[in-house]
């Protein structure tokens, strides 16, 4: 498989809870600009992940950061089943709501396995 975008990642943190905060005059950073305007600064906003810690950055989806906010995520609303196999091809990963195979993905990457076995259930 490939790597998630951008957009998938962010999408994939916000559905565990990871929100943007508002404007104002404190939790934010700079980051450069693109194309014509990569010598401008602009002001970013933070973001506040589910425990209330504040981020420059949302994380990386790395098998740590997935079992520690993803994988919780799904647990609390009952689907705690996590299957994963090594195989000739690489990683596999199943979840399962204890009754149901819900979704499985296969990658060279853990974590891009069970990053898209988790997509596939939040799709």
């Amino acid at each position: 498989m490939s790597k998630p975008t951008q957009e998938q990642v962010k999408k994939l943190w916000e559905w565990c809870g990871f929100e943007r905060l508002p404007e104002g005059k404190k939790n934010y950073h700079f980051e450069r600009g693109t194309g014509d305007f990569h010598f401008l600064a602009h002001k970013v906003m933070n973001w506040q992940a589910p425990d209330g810690s504040i981020m420059p950055y949302l994380p990386s989806p790395t098998l740590d950061s997935l079992f520690q906010w993803a994988t919780r995520e799904l647990a609390a609303k009952g689907i705690d089943g996590f299957e994963a196999q090594h195989t000739v091809d690489g990683w596999h990963w199943e979840i399962s709501d204890g009754l149901l195979d819900l979704a499985a993905a296969e990658d060279q990457d853990p974590a891009l396995a069970l990053f898209w076995a988790i997509w596939q259930v939040i799709e």
